[in-house]
């Protein structure tokens, strides 16, 4: 043992620490290429080196990633593993940022996550991560171009074999059943041919004959459904079989099919308006309804069926029916509906809280800035409002759908006080262009305690530094880790380590020690990782500090 002259133990207080004790074991998951309707995972684990680590939320921003567990312990020297599921129905690209938000950790740790869908068959590549108008453009020229049978021979491969099930022929508006193996049994029995885009409005030529939207009905339903929109009603006039005619909420008459119809109204409809580009703009109205009956009523074997033998004759499938999904990357089916690009900002944590820090000491904390938007996120300032808070680095942008990352410093300048601020982000996002982060932070203290009397005569001015670094092993690079103390007199003084149950696991130095400064080193290289706590004791006088071993 041996004395340390005040400069050096004011250099040891001066220096900087970051409070990265906690890490990720992955800074990225990447999925690969995945079929879509499968699930898959990968799993990070979440190493924690300082005190006990309490992960209050895992959070990302794309519902097809999801997590085993969003919020559990992970005790000082212990690891938890996460695993990371990916599943959607959309040949689409992904790219997300995952965020585990804690106490303990004191800052949020991201992660990026990464995937590619594919469509089992190869049918469908040209929709491969399409959006809007770009999906749509991809989906006509899956459509176009299809065989035209002419309006007599679709309407008997209709009768005959589409829509016919063993002899019999169903209305798809009242149920009806008819028995006919042929076109001009059915007509003779009163059935016709349902144009669902009506022929007045657009539905003429090549339109006219197309088996998409062309269905069975007896000729009553037909002539009631007439050229009206399709809707829901809510004062009929007209039902029978589960469909109705009559006017909707706003006073507007519409037609509304049976519920065993409906999403085939409605894929037939999404299909006709982007084969045919929505003439009359007929769909304007619908779609809103018409999306939900797609999403409601599923696409049975039935219409599956259909569309199979659809392309049999025609060359061509309704997309609509293979992939439901497809409207729900759409805006717009009805309208121009072009991909719109903006950045979305949000940050983790929402404050920053620092732990009691010595004057002229520094310890650094990171704020996370996500841009979960599709197109890159300009940064114009990042700012503090107090000198104790020091914004280090800077970051002028933050591609989509990912993040970058702030350091900020608190040095705090008076011992035993109390510091509040504020980090102002001002971006380039339309709905949130300045965010405000609460910042507080203590120091600790460095002056001596001044007592005017002691029992033993001995000690009337004394102080403890935290030891640093702190923490400390492999995982910072320091095996040891040094304390500073000071004496005003001679006198016994007994530095010991303590273990997090109160036991005494070590005696540093016991002994008579001159008066002035004086330092200790504490060798952790057979200590097991976790808290302990040092006391220094002087006379009938004592400090403690908090140390933290990491492996």
């Amino acid at each position: 043992m041996r004395g340390l002259g005040l400069l050096a133990a004011v250099c040891i207080l001066a220096c900087s620490q970051s409070a990265e004790t906690q890490t990720l074991s992955h800074d990225m998951l990447d999925f690969g290429d995945r079929t879509v309707g499968a699930r898959d995972s990968l799993s990070f684990w979440i190493y924690n080196d300082d005190d006990t680590l309490k992960v209050t939320d895992i959070n990302n921003y794309e519902s097809v990633f999801s997590v085993s567990d969003t919020s559990f312990v992970v005790a000082p020297g212990d690891s938890q593993k996460v695993w990371v599921y990916f599943q959607t129905n959309q040949n689409l690209n992904y790219q997300d940022v995952l965020l585990v938000e804690n106490t303990g950790g004191d800052q949020t740790y991201p992660l990026t996550l990464k995937a590619q869908a594919d469509y089992s068959s190869p049918y469908y590549d040209s929709t491969q991560g399409l959006i809007d108008e770009e999906l749509k453009t991809a989906i006509f020229n899956l459509v176009n171009g299809h065989t035209d049978l002419g309006y007599n021979l679709a309407r008997d491969r209709m009768f005959d074999t589409i829509d016919n099930v063993n002899g019999t022929v169903e209305c798809v508006y009242i149920g009806q059943v008819i028995n006919a193996v042929n076109r001009t049994e059915a007509q003779n029995q009163g059935f016709n041919t349902e144009h669902t885009w009506p022929q007045s409005l657009g539905a003429e030529g090549t339109a006219k004959s197309d088996l998409n939207h062309l269905f069975p009905t007896d000729a009553i339903p037909n002539n009631v459904r007439a050229n009206y929109p399709f809707g829901k009603v809510v004062n009929p006039t007209w039902q029978n079989g589960g469909s109705k005619l009559g006017t909707d909420s706003y006073g507007s008459v519409v037609f509304e099919p049976r519920d065993v119809h409906k999403g085939d109204v409605a894929r037939a409809m999404f299909y006709f308006s982007i084969r045919y580009n929505n003439p009359y703009s007929f769909l304007n109205q619908q779609e809103a309804i018409l999306r939900t009956w797609n999403k409601d009523e599923p696409v049975s074997q039935k219409e599956a069926n259909r569309n199979n033998a659809i392309q049999g004759y025609q060359g061509k499938r309704n997309p609509f029916i293979d992939h439901p999904e497809f409207p729900d990357r759409i805006k717009s089916i009805s309208t121009s509906s072009p991909t719109t690009y903006a950045p979305e900002i949000s940050v983790s944590p929402t404050n920053l809280e620092f732990e009691s820090t010595l004057p002229n000491d520094s310890l650094d904390l990171k704020i996370t800035i996500v841009n979960s938007g599709n197109s890159a996120l300009s940064i114009s300032s990042i700012s503090s409002d107090s000198g104790v808070f020091k914004i280090i680095g800077s970051v002028s942008s933050v591609p989509a759908f990912s993040y970058a990352q702030i350091t900020v410093r608190f040095k705090p300048e008076s011992p035993e006080e109390t510091y509040s601020g504020t980090i102002s982000i001002d971006s380039d996002d339309s709905d949130e262009s300045h965010i405000s982060v609460p910042v507080s932070g203590e120091s600790g203290s460095l002056v001596f305690v001044r007592e005017e009397s002691s029992s033993s005569g001995f000690l009337k001015d004394f102080y403890v530094s935290q030891n640093y670094p702190n923490p400390f092993g492999k995982n910072s690079n320091w095996s040891s880790t040094t304390v500073s103390y000071s004496l005003p007199g001679h006198g016994f003084v007994s530095i010991k380590v303590f273990n997090g149950l109160g036991q005494e696991i070590r005696t540093i130095f016991e002994g008579a020690q001159s008066a002035g400064s004086h330092f200790a080193i504490v060798d952790g290289s057979d200590l097991a990782a976790g808290v302990y706590y040092l006391q220094v004791k002087a006379g009938n006088h004592s400090q403690i500090k908090k140390i933290t071993f990491v492996k």
